[in-house]
């Protein structure tokens, strides 16, 4: 979609569905939608890295935060992937307990002063404050884009000339239908563990 960023794309299509959601991406800001029953998040196989299914239990183990928390978080913590700087030298652990406690950097900033936090921990937040109200922004998923929407198709050829059309040089339709057609073996054998994991 001309203008837009394919995350606020990719979240938009999901808030349109009724069915449960399967989204295929290594982007952290996309753990936002997932929602028990209806949204996981599948990192791809990555070099040594084994493919992975996000519910929300998986999010906060990783995370420290639960879904909804997952763009407050990357906001304080950054993301090097998006090129987002976080706050230097702070626990991953210190922020989900904030984001946990606040549930927003407007929230957390606002009260940051009745924390116990070293003076170099403080320093950093207070420092780093319009970073991450900027970040904040950037992290969020827009899901209310008006979208026109067409029949997918587990088409190799259709695939392949879809992934041609946007450049995406990572994935290779037969990638794509071993995951999510519904007749694969490989769609039904890991939908059965992640149905296991709610």
């Amino acid at each position: 979609m001309q203008g837009e960023e394919a995350d606020d794309v990719i979240a938009s299509l999901v808030d349109k569905s009724d069915d449960l959601v399967y989204v295929f991406s290594g982007d952290k800001d996309l753990l936002q939608l997932v929602q028990d029953g209806k949204v996981v998040v599948v990192r791809p196989k990555s070099g040594n890295r084994e493919e992975k299914f996000y519910d929300e239990e998986m999010v906060l183990k990783e995370f420290g935060v639960r879904p909804d928390g997952i763009a407050a978080y990357l906001a304080f913590r950054g993301d090097t992937v998006d090129n987002i700087p976080g706050i230097p030298r702070v626990k991953s652990s210190l922020i989900s307990n904030l984001v946990n406690k606040y549930k927003n950097p407007q929230n957390i900033f606002d009260n940051i002063e009745k924390e116990t936090l070293t003076p170099f921990q403080r320093s950093g937040f207070i420092a780093n404050m319009s970073q991450v109200m900027i970040n904040f922004q950037l992290t969020q998923l827009k899901r209310d884009l008006i979208l026109e929407l067409s029949n997918g198709s587990a088409n190799e050829e259709y695939l392949q000339e879809c992934l041609n059309k946007y450049e995406i040089k990572a994935v290779k339709p037969q990638t794509l239908i071993a995951l999510f057609d519904k007749e694969s073996e490989f769609s039904n054998r890991k939908t059965i563990q992640v149905v296991s994991l709610f």
